[in-house]
């Protein structure tokens, strides 16, 4: 299996578009059999799952982790995008065999503790595909909305939200003539 994880706040047709990359690349190993993709797997739209099954040992020269290192070359020299191979346990499920919880009150301090963490995991011999969920990168927007200017405009707030709702693609439907509608 491979995972691909695209940036926080990524659209669903960039993650595609760099899934697509990799199953390209998948494609021309030659002892990959068959493989499929799946974007927007449990995780986002900014992830995907590429599911591969090699060929027979008999009809291959090669070991799954030499086909990952052959493949992933060409992968990972990209920088817009993350992905890593994911190699299924014969026994016991998907489970990851070493996890890790790292609390802190302070945002920011648990952010840098993590890179340095992440960092050092990822020196250790027989260590692979280390990663962490704290994404400290996902663009956000600050909004600014003035009460008053509003009300002297007779622009009620259900039509402010409804606009940046729309605005942001988060909106569910579009209300009926003359009404407005708030989703939160």
């Amino acid at each position: 299996m491979t995972a691909t994880i695209a940036p926080e706040g990524s659209s669903l047709s960039f993650t595609d578009g760099y899934q697509k990359q990799v199953e390209q690349i998948i494609s021309k190993v030659p002892e990959v059999e068959s493989y499929f993709g799946v974007v927007n797997f449990g995780g986002g739209v900014n992830n995907g799952l590429v599911f591969t099954k090699l060929k027979d040992y008999k009809d291959r020269k090669r070991t799954g982790g030499a086909d990952h290192r052959r493949g992933a070359a060409p992968v990972l020299r990209r920088r817009r995008a993350f992905r890593l191979r994911l190699q299924p346990p014969a026994i016991g499920g998907f489970g990851k065999p070493v996890q890790f919880v790292v609390q802190n009150p302070d945002y920011a301090v648990l952010g840098a503790t993590m890179d340095t963490f992440v960092t050092r995991a990822r020196q250790i011999p027989g260590l692979v595909n280390i990663d962490t969920d704290l994404r400290v990168n996902k663009p956000q927007l600050t909004i600014h909305f003035d009460r008053d200017r509003a009300e002297d405009l007779g622009v009620p707030v259900e039509a402010i939200a409804s606009t940046l709702q729309t605005m942001l693609g988060a909106a569910r439907s579009a209300p009926l003539p003359g009404r407005t509608s708030c989703t939160t």
